[in-house]
């Protein structure tokens, strides 16, 4: 299945015109308490924790303090917020379109985009950390939505292949801050992680966010070999090639430490579908990364299929005292 630009684009304003986007509609309320994963499973309680904790990258700007009781009961200092650029994403080549833009002047010139921090410390001796990104909640980021061209993961690895709009926002510099997202990602990693003792990081994010969190996670698990990763990401679109994918579904075999990811998603959820496999104007085929936990929960409305708060209705009634 293809369509040219124009109809995508009016496909997708059209799906999303009832509901403007708000930060508002992806707040838990309701707190989870952490529990580690143990084994290779699928664990309600691991999701459960991260789904609030993704919320928590949304609700950052509001309400920083929520992040305290959640993630850190006594030291709040240790924890970094993560940014993006808010408008620098314009000049993307090839979306001439979007010059037009609405932009707010007394916009700020980066938004925090997610955070990263280490947990509580725990009677069993692991140093863990979580990382979370938000979605899409401004007009930068809906560009970064639409920029679907793939480009290579990088000069050595140009049968990579990745979303235009996530690969800019993974690694272009921030004009403000003068770092890239992954470049803060890995600087508070090498903060938080001890030296001494077994680490533990906790991926997570919804959207926009689950393919940024995707990105990251390869990034790191790369790096560091040695360093036990759980990834739990949610509602995430399609943005690598299939050779991308493979190479992510592979990364276990050649780690000193363990890897969990899982994809989730709703069946009933548009967004997990696009970009099509087959998009104008992209020679290749974009593909999903694993096979994914899915469940399917249509609530009539295509934005409510999409939204964090209907995934965490799903996962905390699956009747497992959550």
């Amino acid at each position: 299945m293809s369509m040219n630009p124009q109809t995508f684009f009016s496909f997708l304003a059209a799906l999303f015109k009832p509901t403007p986007l708000d930060p508002a509609n992806e707040i838990i309320t309701t707190p989870a308490s952490f529990s580690p994963q143990t084994g290779a499973n699928f664990d309600p309680k691991v999701a459960l924790w991260l789904i609030n904790a993704t919320s928590l990258a949304y609700s950052y700007e509001r309400t920083p303090n929520r992040l305290i009781p959640l993630i850190q009961a006594s030291d709040s200092s240790k924890r970094d917020i993560l940014y993006v650029d808010n408008f620098g994403l314009l000049d993307l080549p090839g979306l001439s379109s979007f010059k037009n833009l609405p932009v707010n002047p007394k916009a700020p010139l980066r938004a925090p985009v997610g955070f990263i921090a280490p947990l509580d410390p725990t009677d069993d001796g692991v140093n863990r950390i979580v990382l979370a990104i938000r979605g899409t909640v401004n007009p930068s980021d809906v560009v970064t939505d639409m920029s679907y061209t793939l480009v290579p993961l990088t000069s050595k690895l140009a049968n990579l292949a990745i979303h235009t709009g996530i690969s800019t926002a993974m690694y272009t510099k921030s004009a403000s801050l003068k770092r890239s997202l992954k470049e803060q990602i890995f600087a508070s990693l090498d903060k938080y992680l001890s030296s001494t003792g077994q680490n533990e990081l906790y991926i997570t994010g919804h959207s926009l966010g689950a393919a940024l969190a995707t990105l990251a996670l390869f990034e790191i698990a790369t790096a560091y070999p040695d360093l036990r990763i759980i990834g739990y990401n949610f509602a995430s679109p399609r943005f690598a090639n299939r050779a991308f994918a493979k190479s992510f579904n592979e990364l276990g075999e050649n780690r000193t430490a363990s890897l969990t990811t899982f994809r989730v998603y709703n069946s009933e959820d548009t967004i997990t579908n696009l970009p099509l496999p087959i998009m104008p104007g992209v020679k290749e085929t974009y593909a999903h990364t694993n096979d994914g936990w899915v469940f399917a929960r249509n609530t009539g409305l295509p934005v409510q299929n999409h939204i964090l708060t209907t995934y965490e209705a799903v996962i905390r009634g699956l009747n497992l005292g959550l």
